[in-house]
């Protein structure tokens, strides 16, 4: 962000928002002028705010005890079965149900 400020002549003020919950109240209140977050582009967000660019476009990564003997997998329904710990109402959950119900 600072270098699009750099390119921009501008300068980047920093904003704690003070939580995730508060990114898009934010916007829409005109706090912040635009916010760089680990943000998923739903329907329902974008009725909301414009997502314009994405900055990041990581793969969802998974973690285990090493002796949790979790073998490597390329679908989520491997997991399916198991305790698994995702942020509460994050798209990561969403994800996870889903591919729960597809089974």
């Amino acid at each position: 962000m600072n270098a699009v400020g750099e390119r921009l002549g501008i300068q980047v003020q920093w904003r704690d928002t003070g939580g995730f919950d508060n990114i898009i109240p934010g916007l829409k209140t005109g706090r912040y002028d635009v916010a760089l977050s680990n943000i998923n582009a739903t329907a329902t967000r974008a009725k909301i705010i414009d997502f314009v660019s994405y900055y990041d476009a990581s793969l969802l990564g998974i973690i285990s005890r090493k002796d949790a003997n979790v073998a490597p997998f390329k679908t989520l329904d491997a997991v399916c079965g198991l305790e698994v710990g995702a942020g509460s109402g994050t798209t990561q959950v969403t994800r996870l149900e889903e591919a729960s119900k597809a089974l």
